[in-house]
């Protein structure tokens, strides 16, 4: 395994050098794979934890504001929570923040 041949140009090295270089290209592929999965369950659990919070919010009063700062989710997903709560949902740009009107005819997840 002396030589090999890679994009045009020959390796000279030996076959230790030749491991060598592949546990180090493996090692920060899998340094990459593991902050890549950390990241991701760290923003999912915030993702998750907004959710909750909002799902608080909606606790069954018939309007609800909830200032865009505080619900940093997207609004398909905040949509679906409100609906899920038995809400009907209007994004409002001008007063940067979320409108819910609890809708009477909507099953909610109160005893009436």
């Amino acid at each position: 395994m002396g030589d090999l041949t890679l994009a045009g140009s020959k390796f000279n090295g030996s076959d230790a050098e030749y491991f060598g270089t592949l546990v180090v290209v493996g090692g920060i592929v899998l340094v990459v794979l593991a902050v890549v999965l950390v990241v991701k369950r760290r923003l999912e659990k915030n993702r998750r934890t907004a959710v909750q919070q909002l799902a608080r919010q909606l606790d069954g009063r018939p309007i609800v504001y909830v200032p865009y700062a505080d619900c940093p989710l997207p609004v398909p997903q905040v949509s679906s929570t409100a609906y899920a709560r038995g809400y009907a949902m209007t994004p409002n740009p001008t007063a940067l923040r979320y409108e819910f009107a609890y809708v009477a005819g909507r099953p909610g997840p109160w005893a009436i």
